[in-house]
């Protein structure tokens, strides 16, 4: 694959991705910030990040379970994380992590790259629909770790699909919490 013009791909290193979509709420009055990773099929036991979000946003899983669309691999399932945030916070789960192992990993390259042109057609689609729309896509180094993915790969992925976009990849710091 060939990378084409980037708008804008930024890694931050020891900032947690949670305080700077808090912090970027109570400034960018305008701005939609996405946050897409990856889920495992069929999954009922959160861990890692998806546990942390679950628990920042604890009405996401309650939007998720009733929503109609099929929590199944090679999907992605878009929902609003939290009214509170109006609409402000969407989160994307990727289900592209299966319980099987492809090559050592359980990550699906082939199903992560659909999944990634899944949440490409959501913004451009807004972006039809409600001309001033404007989004970030803020995810956490996804495909790695217990999915066994390679990042550098991964990095090439987001390069070429979401390039267009404003994405910010985040070497995911979890919160202290007492």
């Amino acid at each position: 694959m060939k990378t084409l013009n980037s708008k804008s791909i930024t890694t931050y290193n020891n900032i947690d991705l949670f305080k700077q979509i808090d912090y970027l709420i109570k400034n960018e009055t305008s701005k939609h910030f996405i946050i897409p990773h990856i889920c495992v099929e069929y999954n009922k036991n959160i861990s890692g990040f998806s546990k942390e979000l679950y628990n920042r946003y604890p009405l996401l899983e309650t939007n998720i379970s009733i929503s109609s669309a099929p929590k199944k691999i090679c999907n992605t399932l878009v929902v609003d994380s939290n009214p509170n945030t109006k609409g402000k916070v969407i989160v994307a789960n990727m289900y592209c992590q299966s319980n099987k192992k492809y090559n050592k990993r359980s990550l699906h390259y082939g199903q992560l790259v659909y999944c990634m042109y899944e949440i490409k057609n959501f913004i451009q689609n807004l972006k039809i629909d409600f001309p001033d729309f404007t989004a970030e896509l803020h995810c956490p180094k996804f495909g790695i770790g217990s999915a066994g993915g390679n990042w550098l790969f991964i990095e090439d992925l987001i390069n070429d699909i979401w390039g267009n976009n404003n994405v910010f990849i985040y070497n995911h710091i979890a919160s202290k919490r007492t």
